[in-house]
């Protein structure tokens, strides 16, 4: 199964995000803004875009 987890470079996003990756393939589209991507899992994607439509 695939999960995409908006914001998952933050604090709340990149535990959401984790628990899954273990077993699922993740993918975490952020915007960087306020959270490094070195948060995320090393198993996820990361996908560096705004869901603000910019």
């Amino acid at each position: 199964m695939r999960y995409i987890v908006t914001g998952g470079a933050g604090f709340i996003g990149s535990n959401l995000a984790e628990t899954p990756a273990q077993h699922h393939d993740v993918v975490i589209i952020d915007s960087l803004a306020t959270g490094p991507a070195r948060r995320t899992s090393s198993t996820s994607g990361i996908i560096p875009r705004s869901t603000r439509g910019e």
